[in-house]
């Protein structure tokens, strides 16, 4: 909360009586006359500078109490104010020099203060100390920075985890069932034509190792599409899309005038990840019939845009912290310095766009 006396064009001598009234406010009051000098100030502004009133009454505002290298850019909004260059600025912060050599910052709401002739002759300011807020909120936008860098640190780690999973079901299992299956023929060869019922198990064994194939072939494209490293994030999309349509059941159009995209390998990871998730919440929320996808360059920028025609997702849902797909994306985004919009109507369906700059 800030404090602030309105005056009718008081003259400095008048203002200066309210002393009494402001000694006991827990705020700032001052009075900078137009040569830059302190002509009043409060108890409080004593004590958050550590100066006693007669050390302070008198002394140019700017090169005595404001460090120096904010003095300049101060002053040249005081004599704005003053010559009437502009109206009102009546709320900014700046640190000012207590007599220990500490800084303190200060919220400021000025007023312009008038002699009877209508005639600018100095700035009453009422400020507040907040510098104890700053430093807790630097502190607390410090802690939210490391925990990004931990979150997308340990998204990478997982990423490297699911490619070395993929790779060795792929090469292992594969393998090991290769094997398998020529050991499978190597029986069959060998055996009596008269034991139908065994060949019989055998190519039953031929299929189940086949099928498995397969399975070893979704999981390892899941854990980590090799379309993504070897064609490219757009083909990527494509695939996505034709393996989401075939699942679900839901019709998918996707428009992009791209061929291809230059994007390093943790962007593409991560847009593409993205992309899987929103698709993961339209099926299971949605209850969509059809879905557009769009993704073309926007002035600087790469904008992904999904759209369903399902139940819409409700405004609280958006901001809701059990969400945790959606925080997901939206950490995502944040380290690809994107945004991350979502809007949803009624029985209309969902709309989301990714902006995520190029450079």
């Amino acid at each position: 909360m800030y404090y602030k006396i309105k005056t009718k064009k008081k003259s400095i001598h008048e203002l200066v009586k309210l002393r009494k009234l402001v000694d006991i406010a827990d705020v700032i009051f001052l009075i900078i006359n137009a040569q830059q000098k302190v002509v009043f100030i409060n108890k409080k502004g004593c004590k958050i500078l550590g100066f006693r009133r007669n050390e302070i009454i008198g002394k140019n505002w700017f090169e005595n109490f404001l460090p120096e290298k904010f003095r300049e850019k101060v002053k040249e909004i005081f004599k704005s104010l003053i010559s009437g260059e502009i109206k009102e600025f009546e709320f900014f912060e700046n640190p000012i020099l207590t007599k220990s050599g500490k800084e303190k910052i200060i919220a400021w709401q000025n007023t312009i203060l008038k002699d009877s002739s209508g005639k600018i002759i100095g700035i009453l300011s009422s400020g507040m100390d907040i510098t104890e807020r700053k430093h807790t909120e630097e502190k607390l936008k410090k802690s939210q920075q490391n925990l990004r860098r931990l979150i997308s640190h340990l998204q990478s780690v997982r990423e490297e985890e699911r490619t070395i999973i993929a790779q060795d079901i792929h090469d292992h299992l594969g393998q090991n069932l290769t094997a398998l299956k020529m050991d499978l023929f190597w029986i069959e060869k060998r055996l009596p034509r008269n034991l139908k019922s065994i060949k019989e198990k055998i190519e039953t064994m031929k299929v189940l190792i086949d099928s498995s194939f397969q399975i070893i072939k979704e999981i390892s494209t899941r854990l980590r599409p090799s379309l993504l490293d070897d064609l490219g994030l757009i083909e990527a999309i494509k695939w996505q899309i034709e393996e989401f349509q075939n699942r679900t059941g839901i019709k998918c159009e996707f428009l992009t005038p791209l061929e291809d995209i230059s994007l390093d390998k943790n962007q593409s990871i991560a847009l593409f990840r993205i992309f899987q998730e929103i698709l993961r919440n339209i099926a299971r929320h949605a209850h969509a019939t059809k879905v557009k996808v769009s993704f073309k360059k926007k002035d600087n920028n790469l904008e992904l845009k999904v759209k369903d025609n399902g139940i819409g997702i409700p405004k609280e849902k958006i901001n809701d912290p059990k969400s945790l797909g959606i925080i997901g994306m939206q950490e995502r985004v944040d380290f690809l310095r994107g945004n991350l919009t979502i809007k949803g109507v009624k029985e209309k369906g969902t709309t989301i766009i990714i902006n995520i700059p190029l450079k």
